[in-house]
């Protein structure tokens, strides 16, 4: 069986979506006496981080992003809704996607790191220092720092919440940043460890993920949500920020304040028409034959 994402239009309605849901259930799922071993996977070749210091980052940030910088900020704490990392999107002026992104706040007071695809960073610098004007914010890359990714393979519903196991937290002795993913929690942890750091030697618990296409891999694994990720799933200027399910996966604020490409966006949301939207579709080797069980 092999998986894949791609864009279809959806007309349906309630009872037809609540017929999908019991089928994906029942498909998706497998046996919960199987043990499903903690995978480890670096990111280092597809994902990349940019870092940016300066007292001003998070609000630089704000009006160039689709979600709330405010929730990674020290007052944000006080009022109990902190996070270290979020999902945003960077639009061009008519609304449409440019870069996928998570952003990072670690425990530097005035550095935020960003992530975005590895053949994206270039474009995401020189954007970033276009809209920076006389702001005082460094912005450069950052090759001290390795993207991680560790991870169950799937087992329940697609709704079902992640389960709180801290047998799947890394031991990463020279780590900067562990955290949830905030897109998805069944899409495991997301580690900044320092370059050169092997995380399975550190850990023997972890399994590394072989690279096999019929195997336990990160790609694989996202793709079986429809989570899109990255250049080739999004292309720039080539969808919509709910088109590619950004507010199911909290990637976007409708109670900000005005950002680039943000009229279309909360346009979008309070009419409630979207036509079209990022999905996982199953392909089976033959033709006719059954679903898998």
């Amino acid at each position: 069986m092999q998986s894949f994402v791609a864009f279809v239009a959806l007309r349906l309605t309630r009872a037809h979506l609540a017929g999908a849901s019991t089928s994906v259930r029942r498909h998706l799922c497998t046996k919960s006496s199987h043990r499903r071993p903690i995978v480890c996977e670096p990111l280092v070749n597809v994902r990349k981080l940019v870092r940016l210091r300066g007292a001003e980052s998070l609000s630089f940030l704000q009006g160039l992003v689709t979600n709330d910088t405010r929730h990674l900020s020290t007052d944000g704490a006080s009022a109990g809704k902190s996070r270290r990392c979020m999902y945003a999107l960077m639009l061009n002026s008519v609304g449409r996607v440019l870069y996928d992104l998570l952003v990072y706040r670690p425990a530097g007071e005035d550095e935020v790191l960003v992530e975005c695809d590895a053949d994206a960073r270039q474009g995401l610098l020189r954007l970033l220092q276009l809209y920076r004007l006389r702001k005082p914010v460094d912005i450069v890359p950052c090759d001290d720092l390795d993207v991680w990714v560790v991870f169950r393979s799937f087992c329940g519903a697609v709704d079902e919440p992640a389960p709180v196991d801290d047998t799947c937290v890394p031991d990463v002795a020279k780590g900067r940043c562990l955290v949830r993913d905030p897109r998805l929690g069944l899409l495991g942890w997301r580690v900044l460890a320092d370059a050169g750091e092997n995380l399975v030697a550190a850990n023997p618990s972890l399994v590394r993920a072989s690279g096999d296409d019929d195997g336990p891999g990160y790609a694989r694994l996202r793709l079986r949500f429809g989570v899109g990720e990255g250049l080739r799933e999004l292309p720039p200027a080539a969808c919509f920020p709910l088109e590619c399910n950004a507010d199911y996966l909290g990637g976007v604020s409708f109670h900000k304040g005005c950002y680039v490409g943000q009229e279309l966006t909360a346009r979008t949301h309070h009419t409630g028409v979207v036509r079209k939207r990022l999905m996982p579709v199953v392909m089976l080797r033959k033709p006719g034959a059954p679903l898998p069980p």
